[in-house]
């Protein structure tokens, strides 16, 4: 009876790994993605406001709506730190929130396992800052707040996943499920930038 407990508790672990990080091959299949509601043609589908966003980085640094002010796009990309692909893509990442900034494009990594704004899991978010000094990653890395689990997490079906957020703060109806390297996102970010303009 024990092995069997065992067996299917190791099976179910599995599977959600399965399901989660290993969602790379779903990504570079089917590029960005739509985020709009069944019930709505995803060519109608307005950007989201992210409402009054009040939430920390790592550092404890008070984060506001104001973070998506003052960039073009941003790149909102969702990990936590037991997923190996999104540990793989945020090298990647880092460069592109150097060689982009000029183009009005922003990096921030939302983590989804080091606690939330009001109650922070301080060894995790040891981990975090580990993790971000190997992969040499300085752009913004911020916790959930009411605001960001409710629009932004409620549509994650698996890590990584990026969201893309205008200057008003406002979430796009697009989304990018798994992992791509380098050339991928710079394809992808000017993909979303050019129908930005094309929206101006």
């Amino acid at each position: 009876m024990k092995r069997w407990i065992a067996a299917i508790l190791c099976f179910s672990f599995l599977l959600a790994v399965f399901a989660g990080c290993a969602s790379e091959e779903a990504g570079l299949e089917s590029g960005v993605s739509t985020s709009a509601p069944a019930s709505q043609d995803a060519s109608e589908a307005q950007p989201i406001d992210l409402g009054e966003i009040l939430t920390v980085d790592i550092d404890g640094k008070e984060v506001t709506q104001e973070i998506f002010a003052g960039h073009k796009l941003t790149v909102v990309n969702v990990w936590a730190t037991w997923c190996t692909w999104c540990l793989k893509e945020m090298p990647h990442l880092a460069e592109i929130a150097e060689e982009m900034e000029a183009d009005g494009v922003q990096i921030v990594g939302l983590v989804t396992d080091a606690g939330t704004a009001g109650a922070v899991d301080e060894e995790q978010l040891a981990l975090v800052k580990e993790i971000m000094e190997q992969t040499g990653v300085e752009y913004p890395i911020i916790l959930p707040d009411a605001s960001l689990s409710e629009i932004l997490l409620s549509q994650v079906a698996g890590l990584p996943q990026t969201f893309f957020v205008n200057g008003e703060g406002e979430a796009l109806p697009l989304y990018y499920p798994g992992y791509q390297d380098k050339e991928g996102w710079i394809s992808t970010i000017q993909s979303v930038l050019a129908t930005l303009e094309g929206e101006s």
